[in-house]
């Protein structure tokens, strides 16, 4: 089980991000440890500050998903991709991804996170995982279905 809800996101999955989105401007929920930073701009802080029109990558700490996940909805921005549990039940799933995504790859198996503190492998995963998309432009779109559809999981729209 995992011992925190801060965790590194794996390397296949993050070379799938930069595939969708080329390279990520901006991870609003960075990692604290330099080297482990792949955003050109990565903030640590947790700071609740406009994203503009960058392509955003996040990984949310699964504790404050209620306030990241609608920051990813607003429409002034994108493309944006999240990677969070599906928890079809709650608000923000209602409202920041049935309401406003663009689409949602669910994921077949349990990704394999890396300790935040340690970079060694988490532990048992207790949660499915989901990809979602926001503000994307038509290319970005085909290319989040092309890499997520398949093999991966089933890339639905919402």
């Amino acid at each position: 089980m995992l011992r925190s809800d801060c965790h590194r996101t794996p390397v296949d999955e993050l070379r799938r991000v930069f595939r969708v989105l080329g390279d990520v401007d901006l991870d609003p929920c960075a990692d604290v440890d330099p080297k482990q930073q792949f955003a050109r701009e990565s903030w640590t802080d947790r700071g609740n500050r406009p994203w503009g029109k960058r392509r955003v990558f996040l990984n949310p700490p699964y504790s404050r998903l209620a306030m990241w996940v609608p920051l990813c909805a607003r429409p002034d921005q994108g493309p944006v991709i999240a990677l969070i549990p599906p928890s079809t039940g709650t608000a923000y799933w209602h409202s920041a991804i049935f309401g406003a995504a663009q689409a949602v790859c669910f994921f077949r198996g349990r990704l394999a996170f890396r300790d935040s503190d340690t970079d060694e492998p988490a532990g048992q995963n207790r949660y499915d995982s989901a990809a979602v998309l926001w503000g994307a432009d038509s290319a970005t779109y085909q290319r989040f279905w092309y890499e997520y559809g398949g093999e991966v999981g089933k890339v639905v729209v919402p």
